[in-house]
């Protein structure tokens, strides 16, 4: 959000009607600040998504679709059902737990990347080997 002039709203500083944990929280960012030098380093894309996802999480809870946030192209035709829309895609890096020879440590080694692709439906793992679905009901059996 913005204060009209193209700058980060600030949130006012804690008052009487603050909780604990506002309290806490904006200690915890004046004493970063001051420990580390300026955090403020604008909005970010994680930003953007959180605010995205919250507002896909109120049309949701109302029974509305959410409308697109951006035109998402796949290389892939729909999987799940033959009018499903893409809401989000980003990159993926997929790892899995390999163990080492000669006592070292097991450690995460990437076995695959691509890009996730997410609907009302489920999602997608779009790699240049193959695309692997998921509905959010198979999701939710497990």
């Amino acid at each position: 959000m913005t204060d009209g002039g193209g700058q980060v709203a600030r949130r006012p500083a804690p008052g009487p009607g603050w909780s604990d944990r506002e309290r806490s929280d904006r200690d915890w960012s004046d004493r970063s600040r001051t420990d580390r030098g300026s955090i403020d380093r604008g909005w970010s894309d994680r930003d953007t998504a959180l605010w995205r996802a919250c507002e896909v999480a109120v049309d949701l809870a109302a029974g509305v679709d959410p409308p697109p946030f951006q035109d998402i192209r796949s290389t892939f035709r729909p999987q799940l059902a033959p009018d499903e829309r893409l809401w989000a895609a980003g990159p993926f890096s997929l790892a899995e737990m390999r163990a080492a020879a000669g006592g070292v440590p097991p450690r995460w080694t990437e076995i695959d990347r691509g890009t996730l692709f997410l609907s009302a439906l489920g999602f997608h793992l779009s790699t240049d080997r193959a695309v692997w679905s998921w509905g959010w009901a198979s999701i939710t059996a497990a």
